[in-house]
């Protein structure tokens, strides 16, 4: 696929839209005592976006990090030069990044008051080593698949799919877009730890399935992508995860696909100030917004109140204020210190 700047805008957007849904992911109260057990409304409002709706928010990324890697590479040489680069634009802020929770944990500990913004578990209880220690900040934990930092898995995968690139690459002028990206969606009903093959078919699919299509064939998918989760909201099931990839999917083409007709042929970011800022920081909110949302939504409750409406509201603000100071920070940092800033979110 050939980017152009109308392109380039539109990918823009829609990573900001996703990286919203993943704050949404992120932001929700649970059954825990004093939060929203018990408050159907706030856990239907909670499914319905951060589940339903947020579900594709990552797909979305693999796809955009795939199709974008894989154009203009017409000999192993190209992907060689794409492999360097993603050292600085995705080893480094992930390193970086991977130190950034257990700071802020460690750092917010040693004050009293501060103790309450913070989850109450040690998440140094289960290491007893310093390989450990890298072993859950970059890999996983001892008890689980992703670090500590636990948002990071995406990036985890990316840079382990980048490293595979090279055999990607040859797999793929060989055996055909097509033919690869069926193998891997076969290959994702294959159990295993990490799931590193679901996350190869996105990746692969990137620039194979985000495709422009008619109004009436994006306006199908999107009715089609809403029934299903409505239905799977108001009637779970067990059967429903063997079917998660295809009904994803059919919401990421059907996002890809509206953005033509919401935002028009003729739209530029450039003619939209604020969007344009807060688009430009995407990345730099996905890296660091954990803990630090997890604390924002913290203080707001008590300002707004253990309440269902409270909740609520906290819900549905939490991330767009996060997202502001975010690109504030952000955009600071850039003023302030362009070369830390550069360091800290891959020169984006």
């Amino acid at each position: 696929m050939q980017i152009n700047k109308y392109t380039s805008d539109k990918i823009k957007v829609i990573s900001f839209i996703s990286i919203i849904l993943v704050l949404y992911i992120h932001s929700g109260f649970h059954d825990i005592p004093s939060e929203i057990q018990g408050m159907k409304t706030n856990y239907y409002l909670q499914e319905a976006i951060s589940v339903y709706l947020g579900r594709i928010a990552v797909p979305i990324f693999f796809m955009i990090s795939g199709m974008l890697f894989f154009r203009n590479t017409n000999c192993i040489e190209d992907i060689f030069r794409k492999m360097k680069k993603r050292c600085k634009t995705l080893l480094i802020p992930f390193l970086i990044a991977g130190l950034y929770l257990p700071a802020v944990y460690l750092t917010m500990r040693q004050i009293p008051w501060a103790k309450q913004f913070i989850n109450s578990f040690d998440i140094f209880s289960n290491v007893h080593s310093f390989g450990s220690i890298l072993q859950s900040l970059y890999l996983f934990t001892p008890t689980g698949n992703q670090p500590w930092g636990f948002h990071l898995w995406f990036l985890r995968d990316l840079i382990i799919i980048i490293a595979l690139s090279p055999i990607l690459y040859f797999a793929r002028k060989k055996l055909g877009h097509r033919v690869i990206v069926t193998l891997l969606f076969t290959l994702t009903f294959i159990p295993l730890k990490f799931g590193i093959f679901t996350s190869l078919f996105w990746f692969m699919a990137g620039d194979f399935l985000l495709l422009k299509l008619s109004y009436s064939k994006s306006l199908l998918l999107t009715f089609i992508y809403l029934s299903l989760s409505i239905c799977q909201l108001l009637r779970p099931s067990v059967y429903w995860s063997y079917f998660i990839i295809p009904i994803s999917l059919i919401g990421v083409m059907a996002l890809w696909s509206k953005y033509d007709y919401l935002f028009g042929k003729d739209f530029r970011l450039k003619g939209h100030s604020f969007l344009k800022i807060v688009c430009n920081f995407t990345f730099f909110i996905y890296l660091y917004h954990e803990p630090t949302i997890n604390i924002l939504r913290k203080i707001m409750i008590i300002i707004l109140g253990r309440s269902s409406f409270g909740f609520a509201l906290n819900y549905i603000l939490a991330p767009w204020i996060f997202a502001l100071i975010a690109a504030l920070v952000g955009q600071s940092l850039k003023n302030c210190v362009p070369k830390i800033y550069e360091t800290l979110a891959g020169d984006r």
